[in-house]
């Protein structure tokens, strides 16, 4: 998910080290002064900063402090992702997922999550920097740590393996592999389906794409009947979506519909072209 895939070196409860007053002033939050007053520098720049400080730690402490550097990577890459440098965001997310390999290799039921966060990470900075090949396999190892995750801890990561199917889905689909992209793309709009069914506004658009990427599946494969049914689920629900923005927007008040608007565009093109090809005479 540009903001998708950063992490917290808290959410695995690992213990903050102990700043001193120097590192926070210098390094580890990039505080300036400007005009005799503090300011926050750009994210990326903190985000530099905070790594350098954290190696330092990690330099004298190393099973301490891991873990902090491995979620500050992580969050460095996902913010040069937002300044729009992809190639340096995809050195970062490489350095951030094999730092969590070797967490999990020490402790795998405490730093599992995060390191499926950092995986899907990679993923998405691998199709940014145009590596679909690598990225496949990104996507095909986020996917089994999420099931790992569902076996031992049960269903609340349903929504995160459910994105993480649909993502290699689109990797197989690009990669030009449509009979391995269908099982995935079903699987993943069952997932959503069922996420949908329990809190329909929440899941609706994960749900929309999921039925977009199932209708290019069954395309690839000539089921261009069932391709159809799905780019015209796909075409309703974003239409949904966009009423739904409209009915709760205000006169006076700018809400961003650029995503579902941006999809349902895609999709109404998908749809289109699919009419074109099963219903030549409509």
């Amino acid at each position: 998910m540009g903001g998708a895939g950063r992490g917290s070196p808290s959410a695995v409860d690992q213990p903050r080290p102990a700043w001193t007053l120097t590192e926070l002033r210098l390094g580890v939050w990039a505080v300036t002064l400007v005009d005799g007053h503090e300011a926050v520098d750009d994210p990326v720049l903190t985000a530099q900063r905070t790594v350098a400080s954290l190696r330092r730690w990690v330099a004298l402490d190393r099973d301490r402090h891991l873990p902090d550097l491995a979620g500050a990577v992580n969050n460095l890459a996902v913010d040069l992702s937002e300044a729009a440098r992809p190639n340096e965001a995809l050195t970062a997310a490489r350095e951030a997922v094999d730092l969590y390999r070797e967490l999990v290799g020490i402790d795998r039921d405490t730093h599992l999550l995060i390191f499926a966060i950092s995986m899907n990470n990679l993923t998405l900075r691998l199709a940014e920097a145009g590596r679909p090949r690598e990225g496949l396999g990104a996507a095909r190892e986020t996917v089994e740590l999420h099931r790992e995750l569902i076996e031992l801890r049960g269903e609340a990561h349903l929504p995160d393996l459910a994105g993480a199917v649909n993502t290699l889905a689109v990797y197989l689909c690009t990669a030009r592999r449509p009979r391995e992209a269908v099982p995935a793309a079903h699987e993943a709009v069952e997932l959503h389906q069922k996420l949908a069914a329990l809190d329909r506004p929440a899941h609706l658009l994960n749900l929309a794409a999921s039925l977009d990427t199932l209708a290019e599946a069954l395309a690839g494969v000539g089921r261009s009947g069932e391709a159809l049914a799905a780019a015209r689920g796909a075409v309703e629900l974003f239409r949904e979506l966009l009423e739904a923005e409209g009915e709760v927007r205000s006169p006076d008040q700018t809400i961003s519909t650029a995503v579902p608007d941006r999809r349902l565009a895609a999709a109404l093109w998908r749809q289109t072209m699919l009419e074109q090809i099963h219903e030549p005479s409509a």
